[in-house]
């Protein structure tokens, strides 16, 4: 498949693959936390300096992160939506 990225077009390898983020060393009541997504694998890679690309497809309809001056929260969006439920209209 093509992918347009960065001003280029290049011919990509598309994988299903099953990732993981695990809590930092020393957690307590912390599981890593895995889900699917598709990847395209782009070889060789056009930009230099930057090492990943994350997109929003499989991770953030999976997770919810907050971010803040000490650091970020990873956590399942279900659980962020039991927390916030949104009104009803």
């Amino acid at each position: 498949m093509m992918l347009r990225l960065g001003g280029t077009t290049s011919e990509v390898a598309f994988f299903d693959l099953t990732l993981e983020v695990r809590p930092p060393v020393g957690m307590r009541e912390a599981d890593p936390m895995t889900w699917r997504g598709v990847v395209a694998a782009l070889d060789p890679w056009p930009h230099q300096g930057t090492a990943v690309i994350l997109g929003q497809s499989g991770f953030l309809d999976t997770f919810t992160v907050t971010l803040g001056l000490d650091g970020f929260v990873l956590e399942p969006a279900a659980v962020f939506r039991d927390r916030f439920p949104v009104p009803d209209a």
